[in-house]
């Protein structure tokens, strides 16, 4: 009885010395504050002069996501604040394998296993969907740094392996998250078929645009998407869907993107019907390898 006594004083003894887990809310108010923090470290640093101004515009991101209410839609917001933060962070961390391709190979080749590993697919929809499509942005700029380098010189392949690490880094965080709950997954096959529907519209406005200036950037996030749909990612290739739609209509509010990412998990398969393609065109783009 006695020993049963101890046994329960220890474990209340454990529980009432233990932390609460930190809330999401709690976690996303802390990073924008470690993001702000870093933010000034950087201005303070000097930076090659193309990249002067670039902290500006990730501050601009940084109190976006702070005024925003919606947890989701911060989180979602908190993107791209996160990955220009850490890319800046990277090259100033970095820079002596920008000076020679010697140190250039030695730190890729020291890295590339962080990049082969795959997202842990854990956590709440979005949680799931930004992750996956950050961890295929990362694996994809971090192969092509380095025959960009080769074919260029040492930083110019830094700067796109510094993109990759913010992706990298931005993936790894939000798979830190306290995971409150799993969500549904969209359909795959209602994915492939709104991407067959985005293509068949985008090629309708390359036929009114043959510069490709409205075109580019949705072919390219296409590409995205339809790179996650290959590897079974599907909440990352919804996502990367509905970001195309909005390139494709020139939509600049995001508010909608969280819901219309849960709308896709009520979407069935359908059976697309046949796309009505414009007049055939041969288009040739150059792309490096999302531009």
């Amino acid at each position: 009885m006695l020993k049963r006594f101890v046994l329960i004083t220890i474990a209340i003894a454990i529980l009432s010395c233990s932390k609460p887990a930190k809330t999401l809310d709690v976690r996303l108010a802390e990073e924008l504050d470690r993001l702000d923090a870093s933010l000034q470290a950087l201005e303070k640093m000097p930076l090659p002069d193309e990249l002067k101004s670039v902290p500006k515009a990730h501050r601009q991101a940084v109190a976006r996501a702070r005024a925003t209410t919606a947890t989701d839609l911060r989180l979602y917001r908190i993107r791209a604040a996160y990955i220009g933060v850490e890319m800046l962070a990277f090259l100033n961390e970095q820079k002596k394998a920008g000076e020679s391709m010697a140190a250039f190979r030695a730190l890729w080749n020291q890295r590339k296993a962080d990049f082969d590993a795959k997202p842990a697919g854990r956590g709440s929809l979005l949680e799931r969907a930004l992750a996956e499509a950050a961890g295929n942005r990362a694996e994809k700029l971090f192969t092509a740094s380095l025959p960009y380098a080769e074919s260029t010189d040492a930083f110019t392949g830094l700067y796109y392996f510094a993109e990759a690490e913010g992706n990298l880094r931005f993936r790894r965080f939000v798979e830190s998250l306290p995971n409150e709950g799993e969500g549904k997954h969209p359909d795959a096959g209602a994915v492939r078929a709104g991407l067959e529907g985005l293509e068949a519209k985008t090629l309708q406005k390359f036929e009114g645009d043959r510069s490709g200036r409205t075109t580019i950037a949705v072919s390219a996030r296409s590409k995205e998407a339809r790179e996650l749909l290959e590897q079974n990612f599907v909440d990352g290739a919804a996502l990367t869907l509905i970001e195309s739609r909005m390139l494709l209509e020139r939509q600049t509010a995001d508010e909608g993107v969280p819901a219309a990412l849960l709308a896709l998990t009520r979407q069935g398969a359908v059976a697309s019907a046949k796309p009505v393609r414009p007049a055939s065109v041969t288009v040739t783009l150059v792309r490096w390898p999302y531009t």
